[in-house]
């Protein structure tokens, strides 16, 4: 089983790289962080030393400090990092039996609530593609720990990540499309959905899905944590469906952002780059209603 993990997880690591590269590969910006970054990852998820991955967590907390960083960077950072950290977890939960683990649901919920207000209100895009991707691992804390609380960590300990990786891969990569200017403030690219319509309705996909609403395939992750959570605490399953409105509001603040003002002015974009969000797109869709292909997938995983 340990095996089918390393592939799995080497595999999230590669969608969310190659992707990465053919956004950036002509600005030439990002590309030898994102080398190493991809790397770093490949080798620590395949040694034996498994705990190596904890440094994962570095990469995800490392843009909360240096918010100084390029766009480019702090995704590559906060998307490896969470990959990474996401299979330290698992195979943290699958070796040692943890005390404790109510508590720590419930400072992660209580996180999530604070991150979902300040991403709410932000209007840095740097800092809300931090809040965003540390709301998302935190997700993937929360399934773990739910799983960990049933007695047995199958499906729910790592759909998760499968689906962040997807929608958080096809977030990024849409908003660093439609933000070719790398500028920091949302009211800079006010009206950019115009500028590049499949683009924008690749962005609206993946800002619906990372809301959680049914029929994309982060809706099948929440509903399958929400279901399992009840039989623990109704109380987590409550919260979390708040956190999960909470969440609605925040990435459809960026959809009206992106649709607000009319703009005639198209701009040209990297086909190549564009046609690979077009098939992360699909898959958010294609999971989200053909849910019983993720658990196809993941059973394999854990076999």
């Amino acid at each position: 089983m340990l095996n089918n993990i390393q592939t799995f997880f080497s595999v999230l690591v590669l969608i969310f790289s190659i992707g990465m590269f053919l956004t950036v590969f002509k600005e030439k910006k990002g590309l030898i962080d994102l080398f190493i970054a991809t790397v770093l990852s490949l080798v620590l998820i395949n040694l034996n030393f498994w705990y190596l991955t904890g440094l994962g967590i570095t990469l995800i907390l490392y843009p909360l400090i240096n918010q100084k960083m390029a766009h480019n960077d702090i995704v590559t950072y906060s998307m490896t990092g969470s990959i990474l950290t996401s299979y330290f977890v698992l195979i943290l939960y699958q070796t040692y039996t943890l005390p404790l683990l109510k508590i720590i649901i419930a400072f992660t919920l209580i996180i999530m609530c604070l991150l979902s207000v300040l991403g709410i209100f932000e209007k840095n895009i740097k800092k809300f593609f931090i809040y965003s991707n540390l709301i998302q691992f935190l997700f993937v804390l929360l399934d773990l720990s739910i799983a960990k609380l049933t007695g047995k960590i199958g499906a729910l300990g790592i759909i998760q990540i499968f689906n962040y990786t997807i929608a958080g891969s096809l977030f990024f990569l849409t908003l660093l499309i439609l933000n070719k200017d790398k500028v920091n403030l949302f009211s800079e690219i006010q009206g950019h959905y115009y500028k590049d319509h499949t683009t924008g309705i690749l962005a609206i996909i993946a800002c619906v899905s990372l809301a959680g609403l049914p029929g994309l395939n982060i809706f099948v992750s929440e509903w399958l944590l929400f279901v399992k959570a009840f039989t623990i605490d109704p109380a987590i399953t409550i919260i979390g469906i708040f956190i999960a409105l909470l969440l609605f509001i925040m990435y459809f603040k960026v959809i009206y952002i992106l649709i607000s003002k009319y703009q005639t002015q198209k701009s040209k974009t990297n086909k190549i780059s564009r046609s690979y969000a077009i098939i992360l797109g699909i898959l958010c869709l294609l999971f989200g209603i053909l849910f019983n292909l993720q658990f196809y997938i993941l059973n394999w995983v854990l076999q």
